[in-house]
C-alpha cells in the first residue's frame, strides 16, 4: 500500500478465538518501513545522520501509517513511540509531543481505525 491507493486492509481473526475482556484492549501498530512491489520490506536505515554544530545527530526516519485521522473528538487517544525520541517511551500525540507538528496544528491528533467485533453467547 502506498499514498496513491485508497484501499482497506481486512485482517480476520475469527478462527483465532481471541478472548477480549470488559475492559477492553490496546491495539498497536509498527510500521516497518517500505515495500516493493511483491510486498517485500526494502531495507532501509532507521535513521538519518544530520551534521550540526553539536556534532553527528540521529534523526528518525519516519514511516507514517496510512491512516485516517477523527476529528471533533473530545478525549486524546493517539498515543506515539520513536526509537530516538523521549527514551522510546510511549506518550500522548500532543503539542507536549511536538509543538511544531503540522498535524497537531491542524486539529489532526487522533489516528482512526475501526473494528468490528462478533459476540456470542452460550
Amino acid at each position: 500500500m502506498d499514498e496513491k491507493a485508497d484501499k482497506v486492509f481486512e485482517l480476520d481473526l475469527l478462527s483465532k478465538s481471541i478472548f477480549i475482556p470488559e475492559s477492553g484492549i490496546f491495539v498497536s501498530i509498527q510500521v516497518l518501513g517500505y515495500a516493493n512491489t511483491d510486498g517485500k520490506l526494502v531495507e532501509t536505515k532507521k535513521y538519518r545522520e544530520i551534521k550540526t554544530a553539536r556534532g553527528i545527530q540521529k534523526i528518525s526516519t519516519s514511516f507514517r501509517p496510512l491512516l485516517p485521522f477523527v476529528k471533533g473528538e473530545a478525549t486524546q487517544r493517539t498515543f506515539v513511540r520513536r526509537i530516538f525520541f523521549n527514551d522510546k517511551k510511549w506518550q500522548v500525540f500532543d503539542r507536549n509531543y511536538n509543538p511544531n507538528s503540522k498535524l497537531l496544528q491542524t486539529g489532526h491528533r487522533n489516528y482512526g481505525m475501526g473494528a468490528e467485533f462478533k459476540v456470542y453467547e452460550d
